[in-house]
């Protein structure tokens, strides 16, 4: 691409960083948007985060050895811990 197409190209990570430059020097969020051609949809888009979410696996488990709770390690048996 080539001339004004590609000059007038911008990311929507630059606009966005515009956008919230605009806003902490006390322009109104939808005039900032208006000024940096984005909708409020995509400004307010949620980026999905990197790496796995929610609760870690565990890594312990409570077990009945003659008749007393015990925490053992996953995965291993009655007969591996004697």
């Amino acid at each position: 691409m080539e001339g004004r197409a590609f000059e007038n190209k911008v990311r929507s990570g630059e606009r966005k960083e515009n956008v919230n430059r605009f806003i902490s020097k006390g322009l109104k969020r939808d005039t900032s948007l208006v000024l940096a051609q984005m909708t409020k949809h995509q400004y307010c888009q949620i980026l999905v985060k990197s790496g796995k979410r929610g609760r870690p696996p565990s890594t312990h488990a409570s077990q009945v050895m003659n008749s007393a709770w015990q925490t053992v390690l996953n995965g291993v048996t009655q007969f591996e811990l004697i």
